[in-house]
């Protein structure tokens, strides 16, 4: 039968930790533009040695890493934060913030992530349920996550994955399981640039509060995590052992401005100069949950390096610089923050699941 997208699902499980290799249950959809096929490409063999008129045979050899990119828009209460968990590995024990108001009014939950030195043993299943079978990618690690702005002002989203090796007949993610049994998602509560702040100050200053370090100026923010990862083919199998963690994971900030001003053009180039570092806060507010606390989306960076400033002029157009920072690990926490690591990312939603 044909098969389009309205009828396709796509769902995701956390694996236990050092279960690489074996499949879980799918318990979580996911909305994403495409599930990028999810397919193991296959290495042959052929042997091209004078001495014969045509090839011979193949054999199959190893499976290639698939490596992934699963991109959409951002919603505050979607199951995305447990995919964030599994990228930045040390999320916080998840706490109720507020459960005011009327008898049936929603609880509030945050989730804190930090950034942890390594996420060894920790990855995901995933589930394509394709109609003409399920393609499952048995094991995946994220190793990238971010968020930048759409069309017409919505966040989106962004997980890269490296996986083993998918198969399409599975016995634990079936159909059935994965249609039927994935806990699905609504398209509400999307975040959005017009309910955004960013904050921004120099590490030094002792303020990084709204309205004095609000960033007015501000057209789009581009966020991209990444933690290099080092896949190894062994004997005894044709698809990579788990991917490790392999160099420093990379943070990297990039802002436009709608405007050339004094704090968008002059001041960003004698920081890039000098060294300034800078401290930012990214701030995105949605409907109430309850009474007392709204949704929210919330990157922190403590110490940021302004690497380079992009401002250039063309014709009779408006000229809109802009910057590119690298976040790094702070000596101390600045004002206004808590911690030193090169970022956190702080959700407050209705999902009361942890993480992992």
């Amino acid at each position: 039968m044909p098969v389009t997208g309205r009828e396709a699902t796509l769902a995701f499980g956390l694996y236990a930790a050092n279960s690489w290799g074996v499949a879980t249950s799918v318990t979580a959809r996911v909305l994403f533009d495409s599930d990028r096929g999810l397919t193991s490409q296959v290495g042959y063999i052929d042997d091209a040695a004078f001495g014969q008129t045509f090839l011979g045979p193949a054999d199959v050899g190893d499976f290639a890493p698939v490596d992934v990119t699963l991109t959409g828009q951002n919603y505050f209460d979607h199951f995305l934060y447990r995919l964030e968990a599994c990228a930045f590995g040390s999320p916080v024990a998840v706490t109720a913030v507020s459960s005011q108001g009327a008898s049936n009014s929603l609880v509030a939950y945050q989730h804190v992530f930090d950034l942890a030195p390594n996420v060894n043993g920790r990855g995901v299943t995933l589930a394509s349920d394709k109609v003409q079978y399920v393609e499952e990618l048995t094991s995946a690690k994220v190793y990238g996550v971010g968020f930048g702005v759409g069309q017409n002002g919505v966040l989106t989203t962004s997980f890269r994955l490296k996986g083993g090796k998918s198969t399409s007949a599975s016995a634990v993610n079936t159909r059935s399981t994965v249609a039927a049994s994935a806990t699905a998602v609504t398209i509400s509560n999307r975040i959005l640039r017009q309910n955004g702040t960013i904050l921004l100050n120099a590490v030094s200053a002792t303020s990084l509060t709204p309205g004095t370090d609000t960033l007015t100026d501000a057209v789009d923010i581009t966020v991209d995590f990444t933690r290099p990862l080092d896949e190894a083919m062994v004997h005894g199998q044709n698809f990579t052992v788990e991917p490790l963690d392999n160099g420093f994971p990379e943070v990297n900030v990039r802002m436009s401005f709608a405007r050339a001003t004094t704090p968008t053009c002059n001041s960003l180039y004698a920081a890039v100069q000098a060294g300034t570092p800078f401290k930012l806060r990214a701030i995105y507010t949605g409907a109430y949950i309850n009474s007392a606390t709204q949704r929210r989306y919330e990157w922190e960076f403590p110490y940021l390096e302004a690497r380079a400033l992009n401002f250039s002029v063309e014709g009779a157009t408006q000229a809109r610089p802009d910057v590119v920072f690298v976040a790094k690990q702070a000596t101390t926490a600045p004002t206004g923050f808590t911690h030193t690591r090169p970022c956190r990312l702080t959700r407050i939603t209705t999902q009361s699941l942890v993480a992992f």
